[in-house]
């Protein structure tokens, strides 16, 4: 198709140049332009029909297609699911809601329920830990920057160095 739409143009430019303006290979190639432009359309649209009808792209379509004024989509980006009850029976679903529902269930099963009794309650038990000698409060204060955030009892460290 390209090549006879070249070919025309090609036709009429020669004409053209060697000064024999024919309005039939004007018009052969204007013809031959609109076929080749209708059939690049007709192909791009065939392509993208096939394009979306491939389940596994549903993501990669979903970048392509356009939004509405408001930002969402104009579309579902996701299609209906085809899913098997746990008896067995196989169903379609179709609904927003469902659809989160099942993908939900898929992508985070329920977690297992522990076995084999109860826990301990938890203790609180204290670590052997010698008392705060006071050298090492001056110490650890005077390594600490004065500019830095307060600690959980809201007073900054230049305080804390200043007393």
């Amino acid at each position: 198709m390209r090549r006879s739409y070249t070919a025309a143009r090609n036709r009429a430019s020669k004409l053209d140049n060697q000064g024999r303006f024919s309005n039939v290979a004007h018009r052969e190639a204007a013809a031959a332009r609109v076929n080749f432009h209708r059939e690049i359309k007709g192909a791009k649209r065939d392509h993208w029909n096939s394009f979306v009808e491939e389940p596994t792209d549903v993501w990669k379509v979903a970048k392509y297609l356009q939004t509405d004024g408001n930002g969402q989509a104009s579309f579902s980006p996701i299609p209906n699911l085809t899913i098997a009850d746990s008896s067995g029976i196989i169903r379609e679903v179709s609904d927003d809601g469902a659809i989160a529902d099942e993908l939900l269930k898929s992508f985070f099963p329920p977690t297992a329920q522990p076995t084999g009794g109860t826990l301990p309650p938890p203790t609180q038990q204290q670590l052997p830990w010698e008392p705060l000698q006071r050298h090492e409060i001056k110490q650890a204060l005077w390594a600490a920057n004065q500019d830095k955030a307060p600690g959980p009892d809201g007073l900054p460290t230049r305080v804390w160095k200043g007393v």
